[in-house]
């Protein structure tokens, strides 16, 4: 018996998602995200959220903030793309998004149906988890795909053989 050929259409690649931000634990997200892409075939989409409540001042100042905290952001995003590209020979999506953090996740997820996976990493610190962790729980969010939270201590050797 004959097995059927498969469709010869790929089906679209899975995404893993990274929000990226300022906190140190930050990168131990993206550096478990990308291995994860990389064990699994999946692309890395890194999505940096720039708050809009930052924005609420004179017009001219709100539009000085608004376009210098993109400006950091795309920066901060391309930083991070060129490290996965080198470290894990993965290309990223690059999203930078304005608004509140939860709500703009969401969106984000609602709209790529690729998105599969969401890596955060938790702080180290006594003062809790970290503020994306903090307010994801203190909300109450359920997003509809699965969400990874890793201890930012975790050793690059710890994350190979985990991701």
């Amino acid at each position: 018996m004959f097995s059927k050929p498969k469709n010869p259409k790929r089906e679209p690649k899975k995404k893993n998602l990274v929000i990226i931000d300022e906190t140190p634990e930050c990168r131990r997200a993206v550096a478990f995200a990308a291995q994860h892409a990389q064990n699994t075939n999946r692309t890395l989409v890194l999505l940096c959220i720039v708050d809009s409540i930052e924005f609420q001042h004179f017009l001219g100042v709100n539009n000085v903030m608004r376009t210098e905290s993109t400006q950091i952001a795309h920066k901060m995003l391309g930083d991070i793309a060129s490290d996965v590209r080198t470290s894990h020979a993965l290309e990223t999506e690059i999203v930078v998004r304005e608004g509140k953090k939860v709500d703009e996740i969401s969106k984000l997820i609602d709209e790529d149906k690729r998105i599969a996976l969401i890596v955060l990493a938790a702080s180290g610190h006594a003062e809790g988890p970290g503020p994306l962790i903090q307010l994801i729980g203190n909300k109450g969010t359920a997003f509809s795909i699965p969400v990874i939270v890793i201890p930012s201590n975790l050793a690059d050797e710890d994350i190979r053989s985990i991701a």
